[in-house]
């Protein structure tokens, strides 16, 4: 039996020539240029920006941004966390509702791990020998997590000792942070007073935001990179790697060149980043925020005069560890961007008036 292979008549078994055997070359020449080889978080990335040959119907996997990037780039990782929670406030607002949501993203560049890692688990013996037995093995302190919104309450409304240890404490981890050259970006959301939400619309749309970000932040690096975001359930997942899925491969224009996959999600108990994200976002975004645009306006546990404790002693020092940068138009971006349902202020205010510490 014959068959036609690129305009010519081809037995079963015959080796192909010309134009036929040199696009196969072609085609699996990409395949392997593309091949990704990871061990961990060590992720070494070959991409050679050359080829360009579609793998279906005309699209490209894979598009390289304009100019390409270095084959030897590295890895940077963003953790990704959120803080509060996206439900109603109600009019007037109940005892419990949470007026502030925050999506916080914490970049560093995959070789800084070696240290940061095992600086943080000494951290965490150092300040809560309790939560750690000694016995146990040295990186056993990942497991147990400081939670941020325990922090933020000791320093707020806790005794003497207790606001001494949790400042000094997240003190400590803003050290390890600059020592580390982590950047910070955050999406916060004051929500308004008696206005439902759309959960999945507000964190998709975060998302899509902070991995533009994080993409701009790798050029200017010229380096590429993956996100690690802590695990919710399924149900509230898939949508949120969706909507990245159909920014990335678009057939239009693919977006953020440089992020080499969708985020996947991992259990904060077992990523150090994801637990220094937290505790950055909900000790110190979330009550900075709650203190600057809720005060006056929203009464109950969740707005707690303490705060600007917080507010006073960490402001200015968050600062250093924002990415921001000006887009095209000159308008800045990145950073801590607050959208404010109660007032419309800007983000600014956050570093505005604060209080002396």
């Amino acid at each position: 039996m014959l068959a036609r292979t690129s305009g010519r008549l081809q037995r079963p078994g015959q080796r192909r020539t010309g134009c036929a055997a040199r696009g196969r070359r072609r085609e699996l020449g990409s395949e392997l240029d593309l091949r990704v080889s990871a061990v961990g978080a060590f992720a070494i990335i070959h991409i050679r920006t050359t080829m360009s040959c579609p793998r279906f119907a005309g699209q490209k996997i894979l598009r390289p941004p304009q100019g390409g990037f270095s084959v030897g780039a590295e890895m940077h990782i963003a953790y990704m966390d959120d803080a509060g929670d996206l439900g109603t406030v109600t009019d007037p607002p109940q005892h419990n509702d949470q007026p502030v949501f925050a999506l916080t993203v914490l970049l560093v560049n995959h070789t800084r791990l070696s240290a940061l890692v095992p600086d943080f688990l000494q951290l965490k013996r150092n300040f809560f020998p309790g939560l750690i037995p000694a016995k146990q093995h040295f990186l056993a302190a990942v497991l147990p997590e400081i939670k941020g919104a325990d922090l933020r309450r000791d320093i707020a409304r806790g005794s003497r000792n207790q606001a001494r240890q949790a400042t000094r404490f997240l003190s400590e981890v803003l050290d390890l942070c600059v020592r580390s050259d982590v950047k910070l970006i955050s999406k916060i959301f004051i929500k308004a007073i008696g206005q439902s939400n759309s959960h999945t619309a507000v964190y998709t749309a975060a998302c899509q935001s902070l991995f533009r970000t994080f993409d701009h932040y790798l050029s200017t690096v010229d380096d590429i990179g993956f996100c690690i975001a802590d695990s919710r359930n399924k149900g509230l997942n898939v949508p949120v790697a969706h909507s990245i899925f159909t920014q990335m491969f678009s057939t239009k224009q693919a977006a953020y060149p440089r992020i080499v996959e969708l985020p996947t999600f991992g259990h904060s108990d077992n990523h150090v980043g994801v637990q220094i994200c937290d505790l950055l976002a909900s000790a110190l975004f979330v009550p900075i925020a709650t203190h600057t645009y809720c005060t006056g306006h929203i009464a109950n546990v969740h707005v707690q005069s303490g705060y600007s404790k917080i507010r006073a002693q960490f402001t200015n020092r968050l600062k250093p560890l924002l990415y921001r940068y000006q887009d095209a138009q000159q308008i800045w971006r990145g950073g801590i961007t607050v959208s404010d349902g109660i007032g419309h202020r800007p983000s600014s205010l956050m570093f505005k008036n604060v209080p002396a510490a």
